[in-house]
């Protein structure tokens, strides 16, 4: 785009953002709203909000405007780099202030009114992280008989947390969520302890069948403030993962208590507290944080079936998340219930080992071979080439980020028809193999399942060939029992059995907070995770955003957090400065905290 073809749209972008800013700085909510169009919307990530929130048209924007800008007075709304045009819609990157942070955001505009808006809080006035310009400096010259160490303040630390003084959070989970959100909050100087029953950080990829390895590429899984090295491969096994984020764990000097059970939680009400028993080193622990976080991946408790004749059955079986690996399983049958990642995995694993095995598919799934979701639905954002062309990591969370839910089934699906186009001969061999596809329910692929209902769906990594070619055997339908040694289906097929996986996926996250708190906090939060979507496994009403994550909920100071690498990186900033907030005692009124529709 030439000089003179960008001053114009620029010029567009700076009126709009001042006569916004002027209506905004007026309380003129009535007015701001105008500057949407009626299709248009605003997705908020805490700055205006204190919540995770996409309000729609006009209307929406009146309302949220209407209970925020009293207390937000946002300010200082301008253009970071050139806008640019396209197809009749403008885009600008821009930033802004509130009366207690800065933040930064994206804007759409079309036929001169705001398609979309993204703004976003990335930091708290006088609570800024270090780096450029605040680095620390580590160590304090002259003499001092007094001087303790870098070690000797880390051990005091970590004797003294958690006994001697209280963390301001406890995070129970120390997987890849739960160290990423307590990276960000050592960064902002919140005192918190993270909460894991394994040995080590990173067990929790350590312990999985071994053939487990990340499906997404490398620039899609960055962890908040170090990147993996530019020789790390494409796609990690999971034993690299667990060695990264040991390693990890230590180098953002983290309190993870390792080893440690957390065995009970309940709010005390008039203390505005936690009361939580761990169980460490063979003692209890009693720990009274300010804010609890439910830190146990995007999943809940495994669901594992209560088929008849699963007592009498005589050979092994287990959930899928206990699988140890096919090296026992040499000649064995094995049957696996499922057809989604964890089930293409395990079977792939258990036929390299030498197993007979059959994938029982008891309803469709979607697949897309992992070229070309790389070159389609992910290169644009999150490739060598997006980086190359200036797309950080960074830069590309946020333009996921500034598409409002309501309409990304939009964008999606194109490039879902592309991929279905290029790999016509793949799914032609699947389907004549009797594989059940789908493409989702309006046929956006799988970012919309995932996001949905968290499964689904299978990236294809190797497994796919072996179902189309009968090297995996596939078996349709509803499993109506097991025998001593087989598994029967409703139509009377017999699968003889040595082995039975349970691939069948996880219960909402609320399941963890039932079995540490109560079932009544557990239903006062409801369902996590979901987008009231009206789809299989997501039920409406529309809510917007993914349901109680990574913001408040209807239980006082309790929050999960958790999704896949880069929603941990992405979402720990927005968790971490809403507690960061608290703990400073910033005044944080929520608007339109989560309504409760279903309980699991």
């Amino acid at each position: 785009m030439t000089d003179t073809a960008v001053q114009p749209v620029a010029a567009d972008v700076d009126q709009w953002l001042s006569r916004f800013e002027d209506a905004l700085t007026e309380g003129d909510s009535s007015a701001a709203a105008q500057f949407f169009a009626d299709d248009g919307f605003w997705r908020d990530l805490v700055s205006f909000t204190w919540n995770i929130k996409t309000v729609e048209g006009p209307a929406g924007v009146k309302d949220m405007l209407d209970r925020t800008l009293g207390h937000v007075k946002p300010r200082g709304f301008r253009t970071t780099e050139p806008p640019a045009e396209a197809e009749g819609v403008t885009e600008a990157w821009i930033e802004f202030e509130t009366e207690v942070g800065r933040g930064h955001g994206h804007l759409r505009l079309r036929d001169g009114k705001a398609w979309t808006l993204l703004t976003t809080l990335d930091e708290l006035k006088g609570h800024e992280q270090a780096g450029p310009g605040r680095r620390p400096k580590g160590v304090e010259h002259g003499a001092d008989p007094e001087r303790e160490t870098w070690l000797e303040s880390r051990e005091r630390e970590a004797a003294e947390l958690g006994y001697e003084t209280q963390p301001y959070v406890v995070i129970v989970g120390g997987g890849q969520g739960g160290i990423a959100l307590g990276a960000r909050l050592r960064q902002l100087r919140v005192p918190t302890i993270i909460v894991e029953r394994n040995a080590r950080p990173g067990d929790s990829w350590r312990k999985r069948y071994k053939s487990l390895c990340l499906h997404d590429p490398v620039w899609y899984d960055h962890l908040p403030y170090i990147k993996f090295p530019e020789s790390w491969p494409v796609f990690s096994p999971k034993d690299k993962i667990g060695d990264w984020l040991e390693m990890y764990t230590r180098v953002m000097e983290l309190n993870y208590w390792s080893s440690t059970t957390a065995k009970s939680a309940k709010y005390d009400e008039e203390a505005g507290e936690w009361i939580v028993v761990v169980e460490r080193d063979g003692a209890d622990v009693t720990l009274r944080p300010k804010q609890l976080v439910m830190a146990t991946g995007m999943s809940g408790k495994p669901n594992v079936p209560g088929l008849p004749g699963m007592d009498e059955f005589k050979g092994e079986q287990h959930h899928s998340s206990d699988h140890p690996g096919p090296d026992a399983y040499k000649g064995k049958k094995a049957v696996v219930i499922g057809s989604n990642n964890s089930a293409h995995d395990i079977c792939a694993a258990l036929w390299e080992a030498g197993a007979d095995v059959t994938m029982v598919q008891r309803s469709s799934t979607h697949i897309v071979r992992s070229d070309t979701l790389m070159d389609i639905g992910l290169g644009a954002l999150y490739s060598e080439e997006a980086v190359a062309s200036g797309v950080t990591t960074e830069k590309a969370d946020m333009i996921f980020a500034s598409l409002p839910y309501r309409i990304m089934h939009e964008f999606q699906i194109p490039l879902y028809n592309q991929m279905r186009e290029r790999d016509a001969d793949f799914y032609d061999r699947l389907e004549k193999a009797g594989f059940d596809l789908d493409f989702g329910e309006d046929d956006s692929g799988l970012f919309m399942k995932y996001l949905r209902r968290g499964s689904g769906y299978y990236i294809d990594v190797g497994a796919s060939e072996l179902v189309a070619s009968g090297d995996i055997k596939l078996q349709s339908g509803t499993v109506d029992h097991l025998t001593e040694d087989s598994v029967v289906m409703r139509d009377g097929t017999e699968l003889p059995a040595d082995l039975v996986v349970y691939a069948t996926g996880y219960g909402s996250m609320n399941g963890w907070a039932a079995d540490l708190i109560s079932q009544e906090v557990a239903d006062k939060v409801g369902k996590v995770w979901g987008l009231g979507s009206g789809t299989a496994k997501d039920p409406g009403p529309w809510e917007g955003e993914q349901r109680n994550m990574w913001k408040p909920t209807q239980q006082e100071a309790l929050w999960f957090h958790g999704g896949n690498l880069h929603q941990s990186r992405h979402y720990s900033l927005y968790l971490a400065l809403q507690l960061k907030a608290r703990a400073e005692g910033i005044e944080t009124p929520v608007y339109s905290l989560q309504e409760v529709h279903h309980l699991r």
